[in-house]
């Protein structure tokens, strides 16, 4: 059962009743509220954005090579073949590069151990080379282009 005592809600606050206020104060008061300056309501915080990630720098590219003036003469050149298997795969290396180079003779200086050395004079020696790596009936690779040679390896 309920106590009576604890339904009975308290009708004095601790100071005692409030003083009755009469018309014209609560007029007053009420115009003073109405008449206040209204503040704009609190604005909510805009939220910030997550921070862009910091793009990393891209990787400086590898600094290309010189550009190689084409000499305007022709000159003499050697062609330096390594790991040729035979007599046969010689000649087709002299014939490619013949074919490359037709107002110029190829001499065959060595071919001996495998190392096969072509003489050549030519204008721009590393066309050359590229070309006849990519015209060769052989498999060859371009190890090495300088000024006045050039070194394959035979696969």
């Amino acid at each position: 059962m309920i106590d009576e005592a604890e339904e009975e809600a308290p009708t004095t606050t601790p100071s005692g009743p409030a003083p009755a206020m009469t018309e014209a104060e609560l007029q007053a008061a009420l115009a003073a509220v109405l008449d206040a300056p209204t503040l704009p309501p609190a604005a909510a915080p805009t939220p910030t954005p997550p921070p862009a990630p910091t793009p990393r720098p891209a990787p400086a590219p590898a600094p290309a090579p010189p550009p190689r003036p084409a000499p305007a003469q022709p000159r003499p050149v050697r062609l330096v073949f390594d790991g040729v298997p035979g007599y046969q795969q010689a000649a087709a290396l002299e014939q490619a590069v013949s074919d490359l180079a037709p107002d110029e003779e190829v001499e065959i200086e060595e071919f001996e151990q495998g190392q096969l050395v072509l003489t050549i004079t030519v204008t721009d020696l590393s066309a050359l080379a590229e070309q006849l790596v990519a015209a060769s009936p052989a498999s060859i690779v371009l190890d090495d282009v300088s000024d006045d040679h050039a070194t394959f390896r035979y696969m």
